[in-house]
């Protein structure tokens, strides 16, 4: 991204561009205005639902549901919130004992959930 700023001339620059004509072009035409990325799906940022290791993808599908499913009130959210952070913690150390090919991307993006809002 910050290449895009020094030279706004790379390709993922140029793909974005792309998209931003077509979804304009088609969005004149109908009444749900499309994004670039409905357009081209490859300008999505971050790593596919498919593409996820399941550890993530599992501390991230509970990060959401406590956060849609907020029925109990603020004192709920943050009783939930807190065990599902405590549990964070203990898949972070139990990936530190015992590292795989994964461990540093899991243990990055369990603490990228850790300090979402």
């Amino acid at each position: 991204m910050t290449l895009n700023v020094i030279c706004p001339f790379t390709d993922d620059a140029q793909a974005y561009r792309d998209g931003l004509m077509l979804s304009e072009q088609f969005s004149t035409r109908r009444k749900k205005e499309l994004t670039p990325e409905d357009m081209l799906p490859y300008l999505k940022r971050g790593t596919p639902e498919w593409a996820e290791n399941d550890i993530v993808l599992h501390g991230k599908r509970l990060m959401k549901e406590i956060k849609t499913h907020n029925i109990g009130g603020d004192v709920a959210y943050r009783a939930s919130r807190k065990a599902l952070l405590v549990k964070i913690d203990e898949e972070i150390e139990q990936q530190l004992e015992s590292p795989n090919e994964d461990t540093d991307y899991i243990v990055a993006e369990l603490r990228k959930l850790k300090h979402q809002p």
